[in-house]
């Protein structure tokens, strides 16, 4: 039996607040992990901060046109929308997700089940 996921929520900015440019990539931390953020065609992302190759800090990577973050080390390409490495090479992106609402956008991480 599959269970859900459950997320701790992190208040980033307030609703009206600019968080992070189109295509930029900005590196940030909550309590738990660090990791970076950006906006592609109005919408916010979240990964993990390194890239899962090699280790490369991803805080001076690109965002495509396609919406694939491109490592600045070896040029792998990752979809932001769901972590699945589209260039070929068989590595995953740690995604985590974004809530927008009246009171925030909001990161969410993985509660830890022990």
């Amino acid at each position: 039996m599959a269970t859900e996921k459950k997320y701790k929520w992190h208040k980033l900015a307030k609703p009206d607040e600019f968080l992070v440019a189109e295509g930029v990539v900005m590196h940030l931390a909550v309590p738990e992990k660090h990791f970076c953020i950006t906006q592609h065609k109005g919408e916010y992302f979240a990964f993990q901060a390194k890239c899962p190759h090699a280790g490369a800090s991803f805080e001076h990577a690109h965002i495509n046109d396609s919406g694939c973050l491109v490592c600045p080390l070896h040029r792998f390409q990752f979809d932001i929308r769901n972590g699945r490495n589209v260039s070929g090479e068989g590595f995953y992106l740690v995604t985590y997700p974004i809530q927008t609402n009246e009171h925030g956008i909001w990161v969410g991480m993985p509660e830890q089940i022990w």
